[in-house]
């Protein structure tokens, strides 16, 4: 929040959330949560920053200074609980292995409080950040992901959506990765 109110640029409530769902542009002072998030074990395994507070930093000035990403923090109601991020795909490794154009986005996503963790909370969440994406850009036909390869709970979770297949395992400079796509159109057909 700044000054009391919360910056946001997309809200939807969501059954499965005791609160309204508000997407937040992240700004610099959302660092200390995002550090707090980041030195968890569970978000440090996949992320790889926590063991170090200026990885985290630079990591965090990086999507806040940058053109080709945005990121934001996801509330419920008035409590920060994830992070979500909007990049393009053709200027981040991923797009070295992928056939990602132009218009095509990339995400990242994690959750920071435990109480927010779980299938029934994910599903729904995952779900409102692809709505989010679309909707906010009409000319996006695909969504990328990559998350670790022995991420099996992320796995399990975009299994359930008819929009998001995997395209394989790939090699990133960072970590191996399991390359996801969602389609536009399956998205708006079979998952909305």
């Amino acid at each position: 929040m700044v000054g009391g109110q919360l910056n946001k640029v997309y809200e939807c409530n969501l059954p499965a959330l005791p609160g309204t769902l508000t997407f937040s542009p992240l700004t610099s002072a959302h660092f200390p949560l995002f550090q707090q998030w980041q030195k968890q074990p569970r978000v440090s395994y996949y992320w790889g920053l926590g063991e170090s507070g200026q990885a985290t930093q630079g990591y965090f000035h990086d999507v806040i200074t940058a053109a080709d990403k945005q990121g934001y923090v996801l509330y419920c109601g008035k409590v920060p609980f994830a992070y979500f991020e909007v990049y393009d795909p053709t200027t981040a490794p991923v797009g070295q292995v992928c056939h990602a154009v132009k218009s095509d986005k990339g995400i990242h996503y994690l959750t920071g409080e435990k109480q927010f963790l779980g299938r029934q909370f994910t599903r729904a969440i995952l779900k409102a950040c692809c709505e989010f994406v679309f909707f906010s850009d009409e000319n996006c036909l695909s969504i990328w992901a990559e998350p670790r390869a022995d991420n099996a709970a992320m796995l399990r979770y975009v299994s359930a959506f008819a929009s998001w297949t995997e395209q394989g395992i790939v090699q990133l400079p960072h970590k191996t990765a399991i390359l996801l796509h969602c389609d536009r159109a399956t998205f708006f057909s079979k998952d909305l």
